[in-house]
C-alpha cells in the first residue's frame, strides 16, 4: 500500500544521504562530511565521473543547489562549482581558504565595487560568484592544486 511505498522511499534516501557528502577545498575528497548546516545538507549524490586526470563529484543540496566538487587523482579537491537558487555556505566549501577569500572580498567591497560578479585572486584562490535571488553559481579554485593538463576554465564553467 502507500504507507510501504513511502518506507521504501524514505529507505533509499537514507543510503543516498550517507553516501552524500562535500569536502572543502585542499582536502581529500572524502574526507567531507555530511553537513548539517542549516540549508546545507546533502540530499544525493547525483553523478561521479571519473577520468585519469581527475574525478568530479555532483551533489543537490537540500535547497535545490547542485555543488560539483573536483578532485585530482590523488584525492585532493582543486576546485569547487555550484549553481541553483540559494548560495552554499562557502566556508564549508572553501575550508582553510575561506578566511582569505572573506578579507579579500570585503576589501573589494569596501572599495564600492558592487559588480553583481565577485572575483577574488587572493593568496592563491581563485573564486568567481555572480547571482541575484534565487539564481547563484560561481567556482572557486587553487591554481596550485590543480593537476597539469587540466584546462580549469573548461573544467568549472
Amino acid at each position: 500500500g502507500p504507507s510501504a511505498m513511502r518506507l521504501f522511499f524514505t529507505f533509499v534516501l537514507i543510503i543516498c544521504l550517507s553516501d552524500a557528502s562535500i569536502a572543502a577545498l585542499g582536502q581529500a575528497a572524502n574526507a567531507g562530511k555530511p553537513s548539517r548546516t542549516l540549508g546545507y545538507a546533502p540530499i544525493a549524490r547525483i553523478a561521479s565521473i571519473q577520468t585519469s586526470l581527475y574525478k568530479i563529484n555532483e551533489t543537490v543540496l537540500e535547497t535545490g543547489t547542485t555543488v560539483r566538487e573536483f578532485a585530482s587523482a590523488n584525492g585532493v579537491v582543486f576546485a569547487v562549482a555550484w549553481r541553483g537558487p540559494v548560495l552554499p555556505d562557502l566556508n564549508e566549501l572553501f575550508g582553510n581558504y575561506f578566511k582569505s577569500f572573506r578579507v579579500e572580498s570585503e576589501r573589494i567591497r569596501a572599495s564600492g565595487r558592487r559588480a553583481s560578479t565577485l572575483n577574488v585572486d587572493f593568496e592563491g584562490l581563485l573564486v568567481q560568484s555572480s547571482g541575484r535571488m534565487r539564481d547563484f553559481f560561481g567556482y572557486a579554485f587553487v591554481p596550485t592544486l590543480v593537476p597539469q593538463g587540466v584546462v580549469i576554465n573548461d573544467l568549472v564553467r
